[in-house]
Protein backbone atom coordinates (compact mmCIF):
# COMPACT_ATOMS: atom_id res chain seq x y z
CA UNK A 1 0.00 0.00 0.00
CA UNK A 2 3.11 2.08 0.55
CA UNK A 3 3.24 2.52 -3.84
CA UNK A 4 -0.51 3.51 -3.63
CA UNK A 5 0.23 6.40 -1.20
CA UNK A 6 3.46 7.45 -3.22
CA UNK A 7 1.39 7.49 -6.07
CA UNK A 8 -1.34 9.56 -4.80
CA UNK A 9 1.20 11.79 -3.18
CA UNK A 10 4.41 12.31 -4.55
CA UNK A 11 3.82 11.27 -8.29
CA UNK A 12 0.73 13.21 -8.49
CA UNK A 13 2.17 16.19 -7.22
CA UNK A 14 5.01 15.95 -9.15
CA UNK A 15 2.84 15.67 -12.23
CA UNK A 16 0.50 18.73 -11.36
CA UNK A 17 2.62 20.55 -8.97
CA UNK A 18 -0.52 21.28 -7.37
CA UNK A 19 -0.74 21.07 -3.68
CA UNK A 20 -4.01 21.20 -3.21
CA UNK A 21 -4.40 17.86 -5.38
CA UNK A 22 -7.05 18.92 -7.14
CA UNK A 23 -6.05 16.51 -9.57
CA UNK A 24 -4.79 12.35 -7.84
CA UNK A 25 -3.08 10.66 -11.19
CA UNK A 26 -4.18 6.80 -10.66
CA UNK A 27 -0.91 5.74 -13.09
CA UNK A 28 1.52 2.19 -13.06
CA UNK A 29 2.75 2.59 -9.72
CA UNK A 30 -0.74 2.44 -7.69
CA UNK A 31 -1.62 -0.80 -9.50
CA UNK A 32 1.22 -2.51 -9.27
CA UNK A 33 0.80 -1.81 -5.52
CA UNK A 34 -2.65 -2.96 -4.89
CA UNK A 35 -1.51 -5.87 -7.13
CA UNK A 36 0.95 -6.75 -5.01
CA UNK A 37 -1.64 -6.35 -2.02
CA UNK A 38 -4.14 -8.57 -3.29
CA UNK A 39 -1.39 -10.95 -4.12
CA UNK A 40 -0.26 -10.78 -0.55
CA UNK A 41 -3.26 -12.09 -0.02
CA UNK A 42 -3.14 -15.11 -2.33
CA UNK A 43 -0.09 -16.66 -1.26
CA UNK A 44 -1.45 -18.53 1.01
CA UNK A 45 -3.34 -20.22 -1.87
CA UNK A 46 -2.46 -22.98 -4.05
CA UNK A 47 -0.01 -22.06 -6.54
CA UNK A 48 -2.20 -23.80 -9.30
CA UNK A 49 -5.15 -21.53 -8.13
CA UNK A 50 -3.02 -18.32 -8.54
CA UNK A 51 -2.03 -19.87 -11.75
CA UNK A 52 -5.29 -20.49 -13.41
CA UNK A 53 -6.77 -16.96 -11.73
CA UNK A 54 -4.02 -14.74 -13.51
CA UNK A 55 -4.64 -16.80 -16.65
CA UNK A 56 -8.19 -16.89 -16.48
CA UNK A 57 -7.37 -12.33 -15.63
CA UNK A 58 -5.37 -11.69 -18.36
CA UNK A 59 -6.24 -14.17 -21.26
CA UNK A 60 -9.96 -13.16 -20.59
CA UNK A 61 -9.47 -9.30 -19.89
CA UNK A 62 -10.73 -9.13 -23.63
CA UNK A 63 -13.67 -11.00 -23.54
CA UNK A 64 -16.07 -8.29 -21.80
CA UNK A 65 -15.02 -6.06 -24.22
CA UNK A 66 -18.23 -6.52 -26.27
CA UNK A 67 -20.15 -4.19 -23.16
CA UNK A 68 -18.30 -1.47 -24.52
CA UNK A 69 -19.26 -2.27 -28.31
CA UNK A 70 -22.77 -1.40 -26.78
CA UNK A 71 -24.21 1.63 -28.91
CA UNK A 72 -25.74 3.03 -25.37
CA UNK A 73 -22.33 1.81 -23.09
CA UNK A 74 -21.33 4.72 -20.81
CA UNK A 75 -18.50 3.54 -18.61
CA UNK A 76 -18.30 4.18 -14.95
CA UNK A 77 -15.87 4.50 -12.57
CA UNK A 78 -15.76 1.19 -11.51
CA UNK A 79 -15.77 -0.16 -15.03
CA UNK A 80 -12.61 2.29 -15.70
CA UNK A 81 -11.26 1.07 -12.35
CA UNK A 82 -11.30 -2.37 -12.83
CA UNK A 83 -11.62 -3.26 -16.43
CA UNK A 84 -10.24 -0.02 -18.63
CA UNK A 85 -8.22 2.95 -17.40
CA UNK A 86 -8.58 4.64 -20.55
CA UNK A 87 -7.52 8.09 -19.03
CA UNK A 88 -10.77 8.42 -17.39
CA UNK A 89 -11.45 11.75 -15.21
CA UNK A 90 -13.75 11.18 -12.51
CA UNK A 91 -14.92 13.99 -9.67
CA UNK A 92 -14.33 12.94 -6.08
CA UNK A 93 -15.17 15.72 -4.24
CA UNK A 94 -15.38 20.20 -4.60
CA UNK A 95 -12.55 20.33 -7.38
CA UNK A 96 -10.75 17.00 -6.75
CA UNK A 97 -11.10 15.12 -9.51
CA UNK A 98 -8.70 11.17 -10.31
CA UNK A 99 -7.37 10.12 -13.35
CA UNK A 100 -7.49 6.94 -14.21
CA UNK A 101 -4.43 5.26 -16.31
CA UNK A 102 -4.41 1.77 -15.57
CA UNK A 103 -6.95 -0.73 -14.69
CA UNK A 104 -6.72 -3.42 -11.67
CA UNK A 105 -8.01 -6.46 -13.30
CA UNK A 106 -4.84 -6.98 -16.06
CA UNK A 107 -2.57 -6.09 -14.32
CA UNK A 108 -2.95 -7.83 -11.51
CA UNK A 109 -3.08 -11.12 -13.53
CA UNK A 110 0.01 -10.00 -15.17
CA UNK A 111 1.16 -9.55 -11.58
CA UNK A 112 0.10 -13.17 -10.84
CA UNK A 113 1.32 -14.46 -13.92
CA UNK A 114 4.97 -12.76 -13.02
CA UNK A 115 4.71 -14.55 -9.44
CA UNK A 116 3.92 -17.98 -11.12
CA UNK A 117 7.08 -17.42 -13.10
CA UNK A 118 9.34 -17.52 -10.32
CA UNK A 119 8.71 -21.34 -9.88
CA UNK A 120 11.29 -21.63 -12.61
CA UNK A 121 14.25 -19.74 -10.77
CA UNK A 122 13.81 -22.22 -7.23
CA UNK A 123 15.66 -25.13 -6.58
CA UNK A 124 12.83 -27.45 -8.84
CA UNK A 125 14.89 -26.21 -12.07
CA UNK A 126 18.18 -26.57 -12.99
CA UNK A 127 19.83 -23.50 -15.19
CA UNK A 128 20.22 -25.78 -18.28
CA UNK A 129 16.06 -26.46 -17.83
CA UNK A 130 15.11 -23.42 -17.16
CA UNK A 131 16.83 -22.18 -20.52
CA UNK A 132 15.28 -25.05 -22.09
CA UNK A 133 11.66 -23.80 -21.10
CA UNK A 134 12.20 -19.94 -21.01
CA UNK A 135 14.26 -20.31 -24.62
CA UNK A 136 11.91 -22.51 -26.43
Amino acid sequence: MWLVLLEVSVISFAWSYDPNYNFLFLQVIWVIGVSMFLLGLLVRTSYKFIFVLGLLFVFGHNFFDFIEAADDFKPTFLWDLFHHGNFSVYKLWGNHSVVLFYPIIPWFGLMMMGYCAGIFFTSKYTKEQRAKILHE
